[in-house]
């Protein structure tokens, strides 16, 4: 059985897309307590996330996916060099890091572009994407956007039209220095208000990897069916 982990709604989004294209079982759990995850310290971070690994293992997952940008981040370097092989050598953990890179490289235009990384606070201080990325050769802006998952989960929960998080957005907007010709979402949290996205920050491309990762996900247990 399958795990999605994530401290809230971001992590379901992509369960229910890889529902739509695979008959694998999966449970998702969405870590309440943990949100925001993305205001947390790094040890604190760590600590939510390996409690919510083991909780899915217990629940007879033998692979948790980290349906959150920061969680992978901050933590899948470290979970599959050294936590998985000491204490569960025989289950899988994957981030949705290498994905978004992926899912990148299939768009190789936008490497002529100038693009906006938009992030939670603790995700960009990770500088993992500024890395990872540039290292592909992509010239990007990152945007912390403190209060937008959380904006989001409220206006989900209460059917407020995405009214919060528009204003989050608004404010964000206000800030940036330089028009993007390009946006990358590396928060499974946003990808619920892409429309407002495009409307106020007047960018039409918005690259969101979340059906990438749940189509590289249902390849990958092809490929592994003792994940199952």
């Amino acid at each position: 059985m399958i795990g999605f982990y994530d401290s809230g709604i971001g992590g379901k989004r992509i369960a229910d897309i890889f529902a739509n294209i695979s008959d694998y079982p999966y449970i998702c759990y969405q870590d309440s307590k943990a949100l925001p995850l993305g205001d947390k310290t790094p040890e604190q971070i760590q600590e939510f996330i390996l409690a919510g690994i083991e909780h899915l293992f217990e629940q007879g997952c033998n692979l948790v996916v980290l349906a959150c940008n920061t969680a992978s981040v901050s933590t899948i370097r470290y979970i599959q060099s050294e936590w998985l092989p000491a204490h569960y050598p025989g289950k899988q953990v994957l981030g949705v890091t290498a994905p978004l890179r992926e899912y990148l490289g299939t768009i190789p235009q936008i490497k002529l572009k100038r693009g906006l990384l938009m992030a939670t606070q603790a995700t960009i201080e990770t500088g993992f994407y500024q890395e990872y990325l540039r290292e592909g050769g992509y010239q990007f802006n990152v945007l912390s956007c403190p209060g937008l998952a959380e904006a989001i989960e409220y206006d989900i929960k209460n059917n407020t039209a995405f009214s919060k998080s528009n204003q989050v957005l608004q404010n964000l907007y206000h800030t940036i220095k330089t028009q993007p010709d390009y946006i990358i979402l590396a928060c499974t949290h946003y990808g619920y208000i892409i429309d407002s996205i495009q409307s106020i920050f007047k960018t039409t491309i918005i690259l969101d990897p979340s059906y990438f990762i749940a189509d590289r996900l249902a390849d990958y247990l092809k490929r592994h069916p003792e994940y199952r």
